[in-house]
């Protein structure tokens, strides 16, 4: 399911990339060898999962939580179901996590990564990180 609505977001922007006649740039991947591509999908998911799920989510969660006397070190890892406060962060990770696509795509990039921050914020809250970083790698492999 996760996969089907990446792409239906996908094709929406590819709509919206021909409909506002913007052009999505991808210079840098096409500088690069396949063996090159290869590499850098199966790095991107670990690394921006790292940086936008641990960092963005994980590490606030733990922090809030501190204050607020339920502090578990298993916040770190994702896992720890919805709350208001993974909601507010999700956002704020999905919203990071676009904007960071956009140099080197385009603004047309934003739309199609903030729905798939949201998505593995999502699962990254309700499974963890380890499940996330296999989703996006997939993901990311699938979609080269």
């Amino acid at each position: 399911m996760l996969f089907g609505v990446m792409m239906v977001t996908t094709l929406i922007s590819i709509g919206m990339v021909c409909l506002f006649g913007e052009e999505v740039t991808q210079t840098f991947i096409d500088e690069m060898t396949d063996y090159e591509n290869i590499a850098s999908m199966m790095c991107a998911g670990p690394i921006e999962e790292f940086v936008f799920r641990f960092l963005v989510i994980g590490v606030p969660m733990v922090i809030i939580c501190a204050f607020m006397h339920r502090a578990r070190a298993k916040y770190l890892l994702g896992g720890f179901g919805m709350s208001w406060t993974a909601f507010i962060l999700l956002f704020i990770s999905a919203f990071l996590f676009g904007l960071a696509h956009i140099d080197g795509w385009s603004i047309m990039k934003f739309p199609d990564t903030f729905v798939s921050g949201l998505l593995f914020g999502y699962v990254y809250i309700q499974y963890g990180l380890h499940v996330t970083i296999v989703a996006h790698s997939a993901f990311d492999i699938l979609s080269s």
